[in-house]
């Protein structure tokens, strides 16, 4: 790293980076930390990059908010005021109250999205659930079969 400086930072969306790393993997084999951010981003990342992108480009055109703080809030997904104000408390930037509760506003359109969303990958993986531990059951009981009773026991 001797020599090296960063020139230029831009703030990207897990949702883009989400969608970078699964490009990546499809063609290279990950490493660790590929591995680990993988999961970390599939695992919070809360909307589909096109509604991360409309949410992002929402707050920077209505809030006058700069990339780096919608790009905070729309990975948040803040659900209060209390959150907001967390997310913002070592930051320069002070919001007024109205301004804060119109963010929510907004975000709060696309949170729909990402429940209906959820809701689905939920019922799909709860379904696929129920059919594994189903299986493992009627397994268990195919191998106690062969395990004598307590009546067998006695008579030896």
């Amino acid at each position: 790293m001797i020599g090296k400086k960063t020139i230029n930072s831009t703030p990207i969306p897990m949702a883009k980076v989400k969608e970078v790393l699964n490009n990546y993997v499809e063609n290279f084999e990950p490493n660790y930390e590929q591995n680990v951010t993988i999961d970390h981003v599939s695992q919070f990342s809360k909307l589909s990059l096109d509604e991360t992108e409309k949410l992002i480009a929402e707050l920077e055109s209505e809030m006058d908010l700069k990339p780096k703080y919608a790009v905070k809030i729309a990975d948040m997904m803040v659900k209060d005021l209390d959150d907001l104000r967390l997310l913002f408390s070592k930051e320069p930037l002070k919001l007024k109250n109205e301004d804060m509760k119109r963010i929510l506003e907004i975000v709060d359109k696309y949170r729909e999205f990402e429940e209906e969303e959820y809701d689905q990958i939920q019922d799909g993986q709860i379904q696929d659930d129920q059919e594994e531990y189903q299986n493992e059951l009627v397994e268990d009981l195919d191998k106690t079969e062969d395990i004598p009773s307590l009546e067998d026991l006695d008579e030896i």
